[in-house]
């Protein structure tokens, strides 16, 4: 008796293990993309600000004053600008504060269509009126 009981309870203690870890069976399942706001405040918030009005804690380093990207739609006529968006985010704009062609030191970071998608979803939903 003592045989088949002392494995059964091994085996008990095991699965309860198991299940206490869920996480550790997580680890072969593919890693959420980051999303845009946690992109944004990677790659964007240094210089145009946590709230996207261009006050960010480099902002006085540059020799442009950052873009407000909370007043895109506003200045582009009611439409948010995707097209100027993304390549301004790819670095084919050629935006003299972005250094050569890209935003800078991280312009590689963004040339994931998905990184790019996130962020502009993202900026599309923080503008506000003018």
């Amino acid at each position: 008796m003592v045989r088949v009981v002392l494995p059964a309870f091994l085996l008990s203690g095991f699965i309860a293990l198991a299940a206490s870890h869920p996480q550790s069976a997580q680890k072969d399942s593919p890693a959420q993309p980051p999303s845009g706001t946690v992109l944004y405040k990677e790659h964007c918030a240094r210089c145009h600000g946590a709230s996207g009005r261009g006050d960010g804690h480099s902002a006085e380093a540059l020799s442009m004053q950052p873009t407000d990207l909370t007043q895109l739609t506003a200045k582009n006529g009611g439409k948010f600008p995707t097209r100027r968006v993304e390549q301004t985010l790819g670095g084919s704009d050629g935006i003299p504060a972005h250094g050569r062609k890209q935003m800078p030191v991280w312009g590689p970071a963004l040339k994931s269509s998905d990184d790019a998608r996130a962020i502009i979803s993202y900026l599309e939903s923080i503008q506000r009126a003018p």
